[in-house]
């Protein structure tokens, strides 16, 4: 017999075949749970591929339609604060016209 076979032959023997096939089932179990998991790993970023190009369109979408009217209204409603202010600065001036002419007792 060949060196190699010899070698083969006594581990069959120390071991036995059903400790061989034990082991032979182990590994190709775990090769295919590796398998499984490679693929589940594949299909995930593959979704989180799709998901990011979709929050990436509608940020793009937000920001060309979306911030031109904000920013619209804000500066309405700036407008609109500078007029309330300027009212009741001259409220308030109006109301120190009327103590200052108002006699004290």
């Amino acid at each position: 017999m060949q060196p190699h076979l010899e070698i083969a032959d006594q581990v069959i023997r120390m071991l036995g075949w059903p400790t061989l096939l034990g082991v032979l089932v182990w590994v190709v179990r775990k090769w295919d749970a590796g398998q499984r998991d490679l693929k589940a790993m594949g299909d995930n970023t593959k979704l989180a591929v799709v998901t990011v190009t979709s929050v990436q369109a509608e940020v793009e979408q937000i920001k060309t339609n979306h911030l031109a009217h904000l920013q619209e209204g804000i500066t309405l409603v700036a407008a609109s604060n500078d007029k309330a202010v300027t009212l009741l600065q001259n409220i308030d001036a109006s109301i120190k016209i009327l103590i200052d002419r108002t006699p004290r007792v």
